[in-house]
């Protein structure tokens, strides 16, 4: 089935006019009526092969991306915990300073969270156990 547009030529010469009998040029018509779906299943491939591979392309740069936004938060969430460490040096107050801790706790929870997401290969689910349990004995 062609689509209409050139995927190649087959073309019989010869130095003798008439070289070609009417039994010859239906045998060349047959065979290009053989190759022509073959040729265009090769062309079909061909971009089938490239789609693939742009999309192996896409999913490299979306792990890259993935990566980086992981390193990010993990990076903020130090910060932030930092900061409150370095402010809660300044509070006398008990309660004020509980405040401040369990802001931090938070913080370290939400990090434990967020690596655990990051490490785990199914999103659906992640054990938790062995966090709990060191949060348990701290």
């Amino acid at each position: 089935m062609s689509t209409g547009s050139n995927i190649g030529v087959m073309r019989l010469s010869s130095t003798e006019s008439n070289a070609y009998t009417p039994e010859i040029v239906e045998v060349v018509e047959r065979v290009a009526s053989y190759i022509t779906p073959a040729l265009e299943n090769a062309r079909l491939y061909e971009g089938q092969k490239s789609v693939e591979e742009r999309v192996r392309e896409s999913l490299r740069e979306k792990e890259i991306l993935l990566q980086e936004i992981n390193h990010r938060v993990k990076n903020n969430l130090q910060i932030i915990s930092s900061l409150l460490n370095l402010q809660s040096r300044d509070i006398s107050d008990e309660r004020v300073l509980r405040s401040f801790q369990t802001g931090q706790d938070r913080i370290t929870a939400m990090a434990m969270v967020h690596e655990k997401l990051y490490q785990s290969e199914d999103l659906a689910t992640i054990d938790f156990e062995e966090n709990l349990n060191h949060c348990l004995q701290a």
